[in-house]
């Protein structure tokens, strides 16, 4: 009796999984968890090896495209999650402080701060109206006061809770949003470093990393950090735009 012949295994290779999502997902390894700052850019970014440059380089324009129609669309936590990835890949393949990772660089840290400013939004408070409540119903007798006013402990008590809750909430959302300033900080500067090592000059690029820069500060409260970056932004756009130019007079009013 002749057994029959083991079929060979197919060998599934990123080229034919059916998409370039799909090359994307195999590509990158991390995703948002990734801080991209990483001194060991190929252990956190587990670039396969048999992509290639030109189509690892290709799907990180891609995923900046992405990243972009996120933020447009104030979707900050997609729009980070993308510049990330596409970061990875052009830290891999060009180094963490070449000049063809400065734009991402910006771009992470510039969605990360949003991301932060959104996290730590107002509050919205609810009025107590409690007091009106027992006035109101001192006018109906004693026996519907008492009633009223343990209705009023229950209800102190779950409001109690309730703002337990608040509050549990909104320091996890604080401590998030620390770590995305600490890593948006990070990511500005590096941006700022790239400029400086490249010897770019005084550009508008420039100008948008240090004002980026001044409003992390800003928002960790920082505020000689932040006038100074503001100062050294402003001196720079002074240079490049006429004295009466509308973006002089729109983000730096003062």
């Amino acid at each position: 009796m002749t057994e029959p012949t083991p079929e060979p295994k197919k060998v599934e290779t990123l080229e034919v999984q059916g998409s370039k999502e799909a090359i994307i997902e195999s590509a990158v390894r991390g995703g948002t968890e990734s801080t991209c700052n990483n001194e060991n850019n190929t252990e956190s970014c587990g670039i396969a090896p048999d992509i290639g440059r030109a189509k690892a380089l290709e799907l990180a324009d891609e995923l900046t495209e992405k990243g972009s129609k996120a933020f447009k669309e104030n979707d900050f936590t997609q729009a980070a999650h993308f510049f990330c990835r596409a970061l990875e890949i052009r830290g891999l393949h060009h180094g963490e402080l070449a000049v063809a990772c400065l734009n991402v660089c910006y771009l992470y840290g510039r969605a990360l701060l949003c991301k932060a400013q959104e996290e730590t939004g107002p509050l919205v408070s609810v009025p107590e109206k409690d007091g009106e409540i027992l006035q109101d119903s001192n006018k109906e007798g004693p026996t519907k006061s008492a009633v009223t006013r343990e209705s009023s402990v229950a209800s102190d008590s779950d409001d109690s809770d309730t703002d337990d809750v608040i509050e549990a909430e909104a320091n996890e959302d604080m401590d998030e949003s620390e770590l995305d300033l600490d890593l948006a900080w990070k990511m500005l500067d590096t941006a700022r470093a790239i400029a400086e090592k490249q010897q770019l000059g005084d550009t508008m690029e420039k100008v948008d990393i240090l004002s980026a820069l001044a409003e992390v500060d800003l928002e960790r409260e920082d505020i000689e950090s932040s006038l100074g970056n503001y100062q050294k932004a402003l001196s720079i756009l002074q240079q490049l735009v006429e004295p009466d130019h509308r973006q002089i007079a729109e983000q730096y009013p003062c």
